[in-house]
């Protein structure tokens, strides 16, 4: 995608068939994992959409709305998660959903902006999935290009030939 497109603010509104593509694929893998993290943490969870998936997380991981991420690259910060309420889906993925099943009408929510979000918040979920791992510096190799906010680093770890983040979660 930054072949193609400077993923910095003054493009966050600049969409095409590549950023629908990768919208539509990240925000597929969030549903997937925000489904599996429902189980995980309430084995007895029926939650099989956004809505249901926001009623558990609200109760039971409630940091997760507040999880915010850096690309430093281009100095973005963002927050996926930030907008989503009881009756209100995050904004990417409304506009995933508008994409997928209305791109005539809404293909310009096809943006940067939504892109990158859903990569945030994919970023975030397979942190939470992989809760242990992240939090004992097992995730390897560590992300160069997306990265948690200080507030979610809790040392490193020396893991074979590489150190390795504990993420506080």
């Amino acid at each position: 995608m930054t072949r193609y497109i400077e993923p910095c603010k003054a493009n966050q509104e600049t969409y095409s068939h590549e950023l629908a593509r990768l919208l539509v694929a990240a925000a597929s893998e969030v549903d997937v994992l925000l489904k599996s993290i429902c189980t995980k943490i309430d084995v007895d969870s029926k939650a099989s959409s956004v809505g249901k998936y926001e009623t558990v997380l609200r109760d039971k991981l409630p940091q997760i709305f507040d999880f915010k991420v850096h690309i430093p690259r281009w100095g973005l910060k963002l927050k996926p998660f930030e907008d989503w309420g009881k009756d209100k889906s995050p904004a990417w993925w409304t506009a995933c959903n508008k994409v997928k099943h209305h791109r005539d009408t809404h293909f310009a929510q096809a943006s940067l902006k939504n892109t990158l979000n859903s990569f945030a918040a994919l970023y975030i979920t397979n942190l939470y999935y992989h809760k242990e791992l992240a939090e004992n510096a097992g995730l390897l190799p560590i992300q160069k290009l997306i990265r948690a906010d200080d507030a979610y680093f809790n040392g490193t770890t020396f893991v074979d030939i590489e150190f390795g983040i504990n993420y506080a979660l």
